[in-house]
């Protein structure tokens, strides 16, 4: 499955430089009718 979805991914990202990222897999997610749980965090430069 790994090589799946790594192609799919590097259709959208640029290979030569991937941003940071993890694929863990898990037995569960916090509710059985979840298929995909995602956290991210951004840095936004600060306003003038």
């Amino acid at each position: 499955m790994l090589p799946l979805i790594r192609g799919v991914r590097d259709r959208y990202i640029d290979v030569g430089r991937p941003p940071a990222s993890a694929l863990i897999g898990v037995d569960a997610l916090f509710h059985p009718d979840v298929l995909v749980e995602v956290d991210a965090v951004a840095v936004l430069p600060p306003t003038p």
